[in-house]
């Protein structure tokens, strides 16, 4: 649904255009004004898609209304319909930044398909004024080259400026994406030295307690102290064999830990380079 805006001083022109829209399905006048003054108020409260902006009105013109829309509501296009068909009106309706520019004597037929492409991003103006605007500025080559020298300039400050911010954006993303991945990083190290921890405490006290309980059931004569000896040192060998496996699984956690900071590494560059392709290839576009 295309939400349209009619500003126009002339009630039986803005009664004519909405009669025109509210024919279609995919339109939705949802506001009129009579002078500019009231349109951009209109604008401002209601946030349409697209205004249809006479030239000629009363206390602020068009031209004036087309620019502030365009300054401060960028989300709403501006196509002009009014009676003038003058070259100067066309360039300085376009230069204010209007996205179309139609006669008032089109067809509606006309008036609803400009609407439709004007909304995809189109820029449309009635049949017989292309021409019209090519010949006025090819007689006014200064002033036309002046005015893309000006054109040029402000696009390359804009692109200057859109360069700078994402490289700052993206070093600051990045920078807290590390800090928040080593962070993690620090917790699981933390969390399973405890854990090992305690489960070497567990074993330690498990053999312990059977020492103890074997100690006092069982009182070894002279002659089996040697088998009551050969099953300590069993007992000691065992505990040795537990910590080197308790060693051997600690380093191998650390090698999976540095094999995961790696991998984890390997993503946040495919992730920036694929941020910073995408972004680039929208402003190409």
């Amino acid at each position: 649904m295309i939400r349209i805006l009619i500003v126009d001083d002339q009630k039986f022109s803005r009664e004519t255009v909405r009669n025109i829209l509210d024919a279609e399905s995919d339109f939705e006048v949802i506001g009129e004004a009579d002078n500019g003054f009231k349109g951009i108020e209109s604008v401002e409260m209601l946030k349409p898609d697209l205004a249809l902006v006479d030239l000629e009105m009363p206390e602020m013109d068009g031209f004036t209304l087309t620019r502030l829309i365009r300054q401060r509501f960028p989300a709403t296009k501006v196509l002009i319909l009014s009676s003038k068909d003058d070259e100067n009106s066309i360039n300085r309706a376009v230069q204010t930044g209007a996205s179309g520019y139609l006669l008032k004597s089109n067809s509606w037929e006309e008036i609803v398909e400009a609407v439709r492409y004007v909304q995809r991003g189109y820029f449309q103006l009635s049949p017989g004024l292309f021409e019209k605007l090519i010949f006025y500025l090819i007689n006014n080559k200064e002033s036309t080259s002046n005015q893309l020298i000006d054109l040029e300039e402000k696009f390359n400050s804009h692109f200057n400026s859109l360069e700078q911010e994402i490289i700052c954006k993206n070093e600051l993303n990045r920078n807290q994406l590390l800090e928040e991945i080593e962070v993690q990083i620090n917790q699981i190290k933390t969390e399973f030295e405890v854990g090992l921890k305690t489960f070497q405490r567990k074993v330690t006290q498990q053999v312990q307690m059977g020492l103890d309980v074997f100690i006092q059931q069982y009182q070894p004569s002279q002659s089996d102290r040697k088998i009551f000896e050969n099953e300590i040192q069993q007992y000691s060998k065992q505990q040795v064999l537990i910590n080197h496996q308790l060693l051997s699984t600690k380093q191998s956690v650390t090698k999976i830990e540095q094999q995961i900071k790696l991998i984890i590494y390997g993503l946040i560059f495919l992730f920036i380079n694929f941020i910073t392709l995408a972004i680039f290839s929208n402003l190409n576009n």
